[in-house]
Order: C-alpha cells, then sequence, then structure tokens
C-alpha cells in the first residue's frame, strides 16, 4: 500500500564513482550502488564496479533520477550478484515498466518500486497484490481473505502493512522471508500454511510483525481445500 512522504535515506559524502555509478565498499568487502547519474532508457545495472561485486541497491538509489533529471528508465535488468534492493530504491521512475530480476534477492526495502510504470500498471496486480518474480511487493484493498500465490518466497518490508481488514491469508510452502512491519496494522487473526511446523521455522520472519506471530496457524493446508473463513 502506497504512502507518500519525503524520502528519508542520504547519499554518503564518501561515495566513489564509476561511470555513472556511485557506490561505497560494505564490510564484506561488496559494493553497494548509492546513486545513478545517467539518462539512458534501458539499464543494465553491472555485476561487478571496479572489481567489486555488487551485492547491493542502497535507499533511494534512483530515486533522486525522479527529480532535476526526469523519469529516463523504462526498462532495468538487475543482476544475480544483487541479493538486497533498499527502500524507495526504484521509487517514482514512473517510466519504468519492464523489471527483469532474478531469484537470488534476499531482502525488499518499503516501497522499492512503488509509483513505477510497473506498479501504476494494473494488469500486474493479482486479487489486489502486486508480484515480482517470486516476491510479493505489495498489497491494496485485499478484503478479509488474501492467499498469496505459490512459488513465493520473499515478502517485502510493509508489503502488506495497513491491510486494515485482513484477517485470513493463506500463505505458501515455499514463502522464507518476511521483511520487516511487513503486516503492520492489519487484524491477522488465522494464518493457513500449506506447509508443515518444521517447514515453518524456516521462515525468516524480520522486526514488528506480531501480528504474523500471534494469529492462529493452520498446518498443511492444501489449495484446493475449502475453509470457513
Amino acid at each position: 500500500m502506497l504512502f507518500t512522504m519525503l524520502p528519508t535515506f542520504t547519499i554518503s559524502s564518501f561515495a566513489l564513482t564509476s561511470g555513472d555509478f556511485e557506490y561505497e565498499i560494505l564490510e564484506d568487502g561488496t559494493a553497494e550502488i548509492t546513486n545513478y547519474t545517467g539518462s539512458v532508457t534501458d539499464l543494465e545495472i553491472p555485476s561487478t564496479i571496479d572489481g567489486y561485486v555488487v551485492t547491493k541497491i542502497s535507499d533511494g538509489a534512483f530515486y533522486l533520477k525522479s527529480y532535476g533529471f526526469g523519469n529516463s528508465l523504462t526498462r532495468v535488468t538487475i543482476p544475480d550478484s544483487v541479493k538486497e534492493i533498499g527502500a524507495e530504491a526504484f521509487y517514482e521512475q514512473m517510466n519504468l515498466s519492464e523489471i527483469t530480476i532474478t531469484d537470488n534477492i534476499e531482502k525488499i526495502g518499503k516501497d522499492a518500486f512503488a509509483n513505477t510504470g510497473y506498479y501504476n500498471n494494473t494488469d500486474n496486480w493479482e486479487n489486489g497484490l502486486l508480484y515480482l518474480n517470486n516476491y510479493l511487493l505489495d498489497a491494496n484493498d485485499v478484503g478479509s481473505f488474501c492467499e498469496i500465490r505459490e512459488n513465493i518466497k520473499l515478502i517485502a518490508d510493509y508489503a502488506m502493512g495497513y491491510c486494515y481488514g485482513l484477517t485470513d491469508i493463506v500463505v505458501p510452502k515455499s514463502l522464507v522471508y518476511i521483511g520487516n512491519f511487513a503486516f503492520v496494522s492489519s487484524s491477522l487473526c488465522n494464518i493457513w500454511y500449506q506447509g508443515s511446523s518444521t517447514d515453518k521455522l524456516n521462515i525468516i520472519i524480520c522486526t514488528d510483525n506480531e501480528e504474523f506471530l500471534n494469529a492462529t496457524w493452520y498446518y498443511d493446508i492444501c489449495k484446493n481445500n475449502e475453509h470457513d473463513f
């Protein structure tokens, strides 16, 4: 669910530069892209910069392109080296309608692709849910019941936040990561899980997901089972 607010990120004064990219070196010796100053429409983000493997796209790295430079991007390819995409990373890239991404992403921040061409295309929404590959990015007007589609492995930060009326949800066995505040201010009561109680132990549940943790769990739910929701 999209809430407009002023950006909260900053660009480090110690950022290094390579071509149109600014980046920083992380503690593990990999690179984080922090800013982009180019103007191409079809962008392939590099998997390495100056010999450093690119593993992260920082908060607002491409959001700044929406201010002062215009919305140039229409297509972006994110390499399989990237594990994390920060909050508002591509926010308001309104012409960005094609996003190529692999299954290697381990974390997606709040509103990473909000108000992009992809986000605003109603064809990309399914029963009030916005998916990108095997990732659940956002939710809107899902009502009291929601079923996350099979093979989804990650729920982005705040993805289902502020779905105030949501009480019941079907969760696939494939899910392994639930981002920060993913269900904040929902009214979750029941979780219908397609895996076992042992499978549940493999799910990484991040900060402030009390609504999810405190709900009643039902296990080994088949997709075609009928329940009294």
